[in-house]
């Protein structure tokens, strides 16, 4: 076999590669806006329980918690359901990425709960983690997308720290949530129109 034509199988290889991590183990538009909306409804939802802790008094905590517990909740179920239908190579790919989602989101959760820390420090972190969880999972995809996310998150994560405990929870309802739903637009627009020969 020639040189070039060994480089070009290992071009093939490599690009058959990075299609098949996108497809089987990248997150899709529906799971995109899914967490989406749990994020921006129960930031948007924990900024209105401190805007009125004089009225809530001893159950801000316990509120919070269980907006909280409940947002995670639905959109681990959703996620779960959603790629319960992937068989063959993507499914135990996909379980363990599932999994390590999971696990870090419960661990975050009973740290948390453990703790009974619920200032707005807990968000600053969770945000943060979740940015690092987007940036790892991009890179190690070949998923631009992802890590567009995770620096998106990352960097709204900043800004609305920057703004102050007032408003950093309603600051990530719009940048947060709103980021992961214009995430999942833009993943059904690529995935419409991509050109599979070219990373996204």
């Amino acid at each position: 076999m020639k040189p070039e034509d060994v480089h070009q199988s290992l071009a093939l290889i490599q690009e058959t590669l990075v299609k098949a991590r996108r497809e089987f183990f990248s997150p899709d538009g529906p799971v995109y806006r899914c967490w989406g909306f749990a994020v921006g409804i129960a930031f948007a939802l924990t900024h209105l329980v401190v805007s009125h802790r004089d009225r809530v008094g001893t159950w801000t905590g316990v509120t919070i918690g269980s907006i909280w517990m409940v947002a995670t909740l639905v959109a681990m179920g959703y996620t779960y359901r959603h790629y319960a239908s992937l068989r063959g190579v993507s499914s135990p790919a996909g379980r363990r990425i599932w999994l390590v989602w999971m696990i870090s989101i419960l661990l975050l959760l009973l740290t948390v709960g453990l703790t009974g820390s619920f200032n707005w420090l807990v968000g600053i972190w969770a945000v943060y983690t979740v940015s690092i969880l987007y940036l790892m999972m991009g890179a190690l995809y070949f998923d631009n997308l992802q890590m567009c996310t995770g620096l998106w998150l990352g960097l709204a994560n900043l800004f609305a720290a920057r703004l102050g405990e007032g408003v950093y929870d309603l600051a990530m309802a719009l940048l947060g949530g709103g980021g992961l739903i214009v995430a999942g637009l833009l993943h059904d627009r690529i995935r419409a129109g991509r050109d599979y020969g070219e990373p996204r």
